[in-house]
């Protein structure tokens, strides 16, 4: 039998100083961190009930400088999967969309200008994710599908169309 060896390379703080301020501000009893990135190299993090977006500059994963986001009000925690960073086909505006738990959906149809807020009716169901629907033709709407708990023994689904 072979023996292996891990190795780990040490970073530096490759987060914006606006999100390690966050991050440091939270106390250890309610932190609530989580983290995604796009395949258009936009990561976003959800700490708390704050969201922050910016861009990944190269290879070596450089941060940029972060957007921070006012999340719809909740009653219950947020994590990455209610939120969706992504770019209309042949633009290259950078759009966010958030969900509630509770069904309300905010929406930056450009991250640098103010947002919309409109909601859904979710049954008394919590909303569990919020997921691109891609489209491989010309399309030019973007399409989100929200999941949330179990109806009747049947994962809900419904779509969004900006």
């Amino acid at each position: 039998m072979t023996e292996e060896d891990l190795l780990l390379d040490p970073v530096g703080d490759d987060y914006p100083s606006l999100v390690g301020e966050a991050l440091l501000s939270l106390d250890n009893d309610e932190f609530s961190c989580s983290a995604s990135l796009s395949e258009n190299g936009y990561v976003w993090m959800v700490v708390g009930r704050r969201l922050f977006v910016w861009k990944l500059e190269n290879e070596k994963a450089s941060a940029n400088a972060a957007y921070q986001l006012s999340l719809p009000p909740s009653g219950l925690p947020y994590n990455v999967r209610t939120v969706r960073v992504y770019l209309r086909p042949n633009s290259s505006n950078v759009g966010v969309i958030a969900i509630s738990p509770e069904g309300t959906i905010r929406h930056w149809p450009n991250i640098g200008r103010s947002y919309s807020d409109s909601s859904v009716d979710l049954e008394r169901e919590v909303a569990l994710s919020l997921d691109e629907v891609i489209d491989s033709g010309e399309l030019v709407q973007i399409c989100f599908l929200v999941y949330s708990t179990p109806i009747d023994s049947k994962r809900h689904q419904m779509f969004l169309i900006l």
